[in-house]
């Protein structure tokens, strides 16, 4: 019995931790359902390719959020390693920790490649564009319409912010809210990957 109790115990301090760390819930069809913001996000990604540290990252290609080009993931190898941040607009945590992101993106440029991904399938293009323009994002934004990025990477809460090396290895994977603390270590980790 006390066994079974510590599992429930632990089972609900790890969803409770889950509901902290993101925002919003994604019902079967890819919307958001629910206001609250401190919901865990959920998708329907069948694992297949889903990023693991220490392997390949799964490749992608995505238009920007102005439609202009398409970017690959194997485009964006080979020069610095990734910072890769998966968000959406309506996201309270998405929407606090972006100013320390846009520092650090200035701040470490030259040594890191920031990529944000907009979730565009749970968002949409204006609300994007508006939160890139109020935050003054640097750094290239992609957009995924059609949830594909979503899928493949596993999304389950946003942000989820991916450390991936210039040769395409998975060095790191925070689902949540980042501390300024934690977004400098994983630049440290990110450089240190080369």
């Amino acid at each position: 019995m006390k066994r079974r109790q510590k599992w429930l115990t632990g089972g609900v301090v790890a969803l409770a931790l889950m509901f902290a760390a993101g925002c919003g819930t994604i019902g079967g069809g890819g919307q958001p359902t629910g206001t609250t913001d401190n919901a865990a996000v959920q998708t329907t990604a069948t694992g297949a390719g889903v990023p693991i540290v220490g392997k390949a990252a799964p490749s992608f290609s995505l238009p920007t959020l102005n439609g202009n080009q398409t970017v690959s993931l194997q485009s964006l190898l080979g020069k610095k390693p990734l910072i890769i941040n998966a968000w959406a607009s309506w996201c309270k945590p998405c929407n606090i920790e972006t100013p320390d992101l846009v520092k650090l993106s200035k701040q470490y440029g030259q040594q890191v490649q920031f990529v944000g991904v907009n979730l565009t399938s749970l968002d949409s293009v204006a609300q994007a564009k508006a939160f890139v323009i109020n935050y003054h994002i640097p750094y290239p934004i992609l957009s995924d319409p059609q949830g594909m990025f979503d899928k493949t990477y596993g999304i389950l809460s946003v942000p989820t912010t991916y450390v991936i090396s210039s040769k395409g290895k998975v060095v790191d994977v925070h689902i949540g809210i980042m501390s300024k603390q934690l977004m400098q270590s994983l630049v440290k980790q990110a450089i240190q990957a080369g």
